[in-house]
């Protein structure tokens, strides 16, 4: 998913900290020469041996309770510097070529932010320039030992997928949006994938049901048809979702087994109505600001997680 001026906003806003799956770089340290690239290399690679992640470049941190936390801007100024340069610099000096990561320049004042999101890769990326093989762990991105490689090569035995999720424009005006939800999963690794799991939650608010000529809620319309698929769930801050799930066994203990090459539709309109979010001036101030947000549960490996932002969704 490309990365966002309001993303970034967030991150400054909310002074975020590093982890796992996140860091922080000055615009200074994406500079073309030597000492950039090994580590520009070791950094994406110890995400992608990971569990993926984001840097940003262009982010300056500074001690908040005595935890370094990105608090303003220190922009990419080096001529060159982008992202044509950091897709080069990592499919060249990669074993096997990293290619699952995504580039977005953000333009900010000075400068612009670059944000490398990095895909979680399906084995072991060694950095040409040094020979050895990294891994994000916690806020730091450490050389791997010889049973963390061979654990990151042996991912080739577990399923990969690619999740693709689109909004549907069924209407959109000034009075009313209302868009229908798509999500596959394509199994792109070379083993079957089974016992599997996909969430969905969603503000309860904004779930239709298109099969009503009434449009009328989905807790009301839909409770027959999803049954044990769906349910109440509240956050930390009491917001409450309506969580929506499937998978393999499905909820009639079918296998919903996914081939290599297959996909799956998530959502399958054949078994369940059509499911779109709605909003309209009586619930805007209720959901301003909520994402949809998507999890998959696959054995033996990380979740996969995804989201659809307030404004792509809803965009009055």
């Amino acid at each position: 998913m490309t990365y966002t001026a309001a993303q970034l906003q967030q991150v400054l806003d909310d002074r975020m900290q590093e982890g796992l799956y996140l860091e922080f770089k000055r615009g200074e340290a994406l500079v073309p020469s030597n000492g950039s690239r090994q580590e520009l290399v070791k950094d994406c690679t110890g995400f992608a041996n990971a569990g993926g992640g984001t840097i940003l470049y262009g982010i300056a941190e500074e001690d908040v309770d005595g935890i370094p936390a990105a608090t303003t801007l220190s922009p990419v100024a080096t001529q060159g510097a982008g992202g044509d340069w950091i897709t080069n610099v990592l499919r060249s000096n990669t074993s096997p070529p990293l290619s699952r990561f995504e580039i977005t320049e953000l333009a900010v004042p000075g400068g612009k932010v670059i944000a490398v999101e990095i895909e979680a890769s399906s084995t072991a990326h060694q950095n040409l320039i040094d020979r050895k093989y990294y891994q994000r762990a916690g806020r730091n991105t450490e050389p791997m030992v010889d049973f963390q490689i061979r654990d990151v090569m042996n991912r080739r035995l577990r399923p990969e997928v690619r999740v693709t999720h689109r909004l549907v424009n069924i209407m959109s005006n000034g009075e009313l949006h209302r868009k229908a939800l798509e999500v596959s999963i394509t199994n792109v690794g070379q083993v079957t994938l089974e016992h599997w799991q996909f969430e969905i939650d969603l503000p309860h608010e904004v779930i239709r049901d298109t099969s009503d000529t009434n449009v009328s809620p989905l807790l009301n319309a839909l409770v027959s048809t999803w049954r044990d698929t769906m349910s109440l769930v509240s956050d930390q801050n009491g917001q409450r979702s309506l969580r929506i799930t499937c998978g393999d066994p499905d909820e009639e203990q079918r296998h919903r087994l996914i081939h290599p090459g297959q996909t799956s539709m998530l959502i399958d309109p054949e078994r369940h109505p059509t499911i779109v979010v709605e909003v309209d001036h009586t619930i805007w101030r209720q959901v301003h600001g909520l994402p949809i947000t998507w999890r998959i549960f696959l054995p033996n490996s990380q979740p996969i997680r995804g989201e659809w932002r307030f404004d792509e969704w809803c965009n009055f």
